[in-house]
């Protein structure tokens, strides 16, 4: 084995749209307000009963389709997401079952709320690595976050959308492609800055803390800004830095795909560096949690954006607060994201 390689991906939205002038009529903001604080013009609202791991169960099937595979093929899944379809039992065996793979196939959870994604890419190149059992892995991420969003709340109400994407990864005899490596950093001054306090061991739902929307996602005192600058001090440090880990010069880096979090951290990022960085969907789908780097990753590939041979870095961050990087060297020919 060469190198271990996305060999399919794909992705799914619901394909209902909230527009910053339907939230207008909901809450106190507008249209103008809500553009210049993101970048953000709408977001995919999934359903009433359709839960994370239905978002993937689409997404997995394109990328399996790509790449030529079935379910019965995955020697592993690992499945990352913002909030579980329930508690018990794991979202990752709820979404193996839908999904079709053999009861006896291996699903794990990687649970890194908005870096889910890139760690769980991570996950599957060292276990790929490690062992050879593990031929052929779906990494899938899906976050159906609107079912914790508080809708009175406008600070935090504009920016969260709903939608999935997945890789089949596999090796392939062929030197110099696939996953390089990754690296995940953290930093918890800003644990507080986004929370959904209720429905944990430490507070569990009642009637008293739906009442008072604990179970909803909500800012800390300080409000989200803290965390966005700390976002923007930190980003070209970790570029650097998994850069000179892997031996690759930032120059050579084709595409940065980041967390589609704010229009202001990737205005920033744009003004510190001169790689290109892919941010069309925070307008189109605002922030989908663990699952938008996911789910730009493909969207890139479809426009055209990335082609074979590309070297890309994959970037998120989020509460807690944590950090992933992810560079890897592009092997689907283009031909494939065609539709």
């Amino acid at each position: 084995m060469s190198s271990l390689c996305i060999t399919g991906i794909g992705s799914e939205v619901p394909a209902t749209v909230l527009t910053n002038d339907d939230l207008s009529k909901m809450v106190a903001t507008s249209d103008e307000w809500i553009t210049q604080r993101t970048g953000i013009k709408e977001r995919r609202i999934a359903d009433a009963g359709v839960s994370s791991s239905d978002l993937m169960v689409p997404a997995a099937q394109r990328a399996l389709a790509m790449a030529r595979k079935t379910a019965a093929d995955l020697d592993l899944i690992l499945v990352t997401y913002s909030f579980p379809d329930q508690l018990v039992p794991n979202t990752s065996d709820t979404f193996a079952q839908k999904l079709g793979a053999p009861k006896t196939t291996l699903a794990l959870d990687v649970t890194a709320e908005c870096v889910g994604f890139c760690l769980a890419l991570g996950e599957a190149y060292d276990k790929m690595r490690l062992y050879p059992r593990y031929r052929t892995v779906l990494v899938v991420s899906g976050d159906a976050t609107s079912k914790f969003v508080d809708y009175q709340d406008r600070e935090t109400c504009i920016l969260f959308g709903d939608g999935a994407g997945a890789v089949v990864i596999e090796g392939i005899d062929e030197e110099g492609y696939g996953i390089l490596g990754y690296r995940m950093d953290s930093d918890r001054e800003f644990i507080d800055c986004v929370s959904a306090r209720a429905g944990g061991t430490a507070l569990p739902a009642s009637g008293d803390t739906v009442r008072k929307r604990e179970h909803y996602l909500h800012f800390g005192p300080n409000g989200g800004g803290p965390m966005l600058k700390a976002i923007v001090r930190k980003v070209p440090e970790l570029r650097r830095g998994i850069c000179a880990d892997l031996g690759v010069p930032l120059e050579a880096i084709r595409l940065i795909i980041p967390h589609q979090l704010n229009r202001r951290i990737t205005d920033a990022s744009k003004r510190q560096s001169a790689t290109p960085v892919y941010d069309r969907n925070i307008a189109r789908y605002g922030n989908c949690a663990g699952s938008s780097v996911a789910l730009a990753l493909d969207t890139a590939f479809r426009e055209g954006e990335i082609v074979r041979g590309d070297y890309l870095m994959l970037e998120a961050y989020g509460a807690g607060m944590k950090y992933g990087n992810v560079v890897l060297r592009w092997w689907l020919p283009q031909q494939h994201g065609e539709q």
